[in-house]
């Protein structure tokens, strides 16, 4: 089995807690023996999906921007893991950009998935709002949800979720949240 990683981190700060998330997965998959390879939205500038789907026939989408590097290490990656804040019950806008832009590679010209039981996924998501509000307001589930339904679509199957409420700031990961990450895929 191909051991590779793609990490995905689509907060917009290098400290914030959803970096530190991934940052406990990095770490966990390392020792298990995984290469992992790291992508973050926020640092891209990738210009937005044009909804052309010319992709999905080609895989390849049509605007020349340096996407084809991410869409590479979407490919060669046996397991994707997106660590990302919820934001106003879904996911930070340059997330949602990338995710987008991976329509021709997740589906077919007929939208049929492209990816189906060739790969794993892993969500991570933080959330201010404390539990059980971040539930009952729907807050975490629907940036959860906004993940889920993009690997779904590409057939992947689910490997773990693990959310976060009440994250405040930059405080350290609680270590039952660590211990949680670090109990993905062992």
């Amino acid at each position: 089995m191909n051991k590779t990683a793609l990490i995905i981190t689509g907060g917009p700060r290098e400290d914030g807690i959803s970096s530190q998330m991934a940052i406990c997965l990095i770490n966990s998959l390392q020792k298990q023996g995984w290469d992992c390879r790291v992508a973050t939205p926020y640092k891209l500038n990738l210009s937005p999906c044009l909804g052309c789907k010319k992709c999905r026939a080609t895989g390849i989408c049509p605007i020349n921007d340096g996407f084809d590097m991410q869409r590479e290490l979407f490919l060669t990656s046996s397991l994707i893991a997106i660590s990302a804040p919820t934001y106003f019950a879904n996911i930070p806008g340059p997330l949602k950009n990338m995710l987008d832009r991976m329509n021709g590679v997740i589906l077919d010209e007929r939208a049929k998935p492209k990816l189906k039981d060739r790969k794993g996924y892993v969500l991570m998501t933080s959330c201010t709002t404390p539990p059980p509000f971040d539930r009952l307001f729907r807050q975490s589930s629907g940036a959860l949800r906004a993940m889920n339904e993009f690997f779904k679509m590409a057939g992947m199957a689910c490997k773990g979720k693990i959310v976060y409420p009440g994250a405040v700031g930059n405080a350290p990961l609680p270590t039952n949240i660590q211990r949680k990450i670090e109990r993905i895929l062992v």
